[in-house]
């Protein structure tokens, strides 16, 4: 179901400690999710879950500093948030959210390649490494023969390996993804998650994704964090669920979680 954590690293690739998460207002900040901490180390593959509206993308975006956090403290290989420059920051994260493109006139390969902005000149001319990054991330997932493509053409799945292929060739050491499985079917959603399960374990990547998809990060996940606005534990799956914390993570009425199969059944 999942590896077992490395306990002799100590530095963690991503740190999150009491963070608090959400959204300024005249009247005082609106917090969306907090009392957040953990921590994922290099190579991890994990997933953010919980029910809707519970703040998953807004974590996201705060890890990733797209929003401020409202109080806490997240650091990136040691380092706090709050001290990288933006182009440190973009050599550092990357991420692929759920925002549509502004235009799918581009082709693949322009797409993928603007994965290369932190390291080309100002003018974005592409060197020989930087070509080499791009082919080498279109490769990864399965797409190489596809590069002259248009966006448009291209079905739900191959746009959202596109997406990773420009996360993948801005080289980043943690990827950070929206909801990577929205709008595809069971085979896709297993194939896009198995597929930046590999790129994490083989490339040493430490990626954190939210999903929906509980089940099948259950399966496939070295750890979880469980938004439930009271504790958000944080763990293999295997120890969350022996701990019983998917149980209420949905009315039990209607679903319940066995921890027999790792799965959520419809109550009868």
């Amino acid at each position: 179901m999942s590896r077992t954590m490395n306990t002799e690293q100590k530095e963690f690739a991503l740190e999150a400690a009491q963070l608090a998460v959400g959204y300024p207002a005249k009247q005082g900040a609106r917090i969306v999710a907090d009392k957040i901490s953990f921590g994922l180390q290099a190579g991890d593959f994990a997933a953010i879950v919980g029910v809707n509206g519970i703040g998953k993308s807004t974590l996201l975006r705060t890890l990733g500093q797209v929003q401020s956090p409202l109080s806490g403290q997240v650091s990136l290989i040691g380092r706090n948030l709050d001290s990288f420059k933006n182009r440190e920051l973009a050599e550092t994260v990357s991420l692929v959210l759920t925002e549509p493109l502004a235009t799918k006139n581009l082709a693949v390969w322009e797409l993928v390649q603007l994965g290369r902005q932190p390291y080309t000149n100002w003018i974005g001319k592409l060197e020989a490494a930087d070509k080499e990054k791009i082919a080498e991330a279109l490769a990864m997932v399965g797409l190489q023969n596809s590069h002259s493509k248009k966006c448009y053409e291209l079905s739900d799945g191959q746009m959202q390996k596109v997406l990773i292929a420009r996360a993948l060739a801005q080289d980043t050491p943690l990827m950070l993804l929206d909801e990577p499985t929205t709008h595809l079917d069971l085979y896709h959603k297993v194939q896009i998650l198995k597929l930046l399960q590999r790129i994490s374990h083989e490339m040493k990547k430490t990626i954190l994704f939210t999903t929906h998809e509980i089940g099948l990060a259950i399966q496939l996940c070295d750890r979880m964090l469980i938004l439930d606005n009271q504790e958000n534990p944080f763990g293999a799956p295997c120890e969350l669920i022996e701990q019983k914390r998917f149980e209420s993570l949905f009315p039990g009425d209607i679903i319940s979680f066995d921890s027999q199969t790792g799965n959520f059944k419809i109550v009868s």
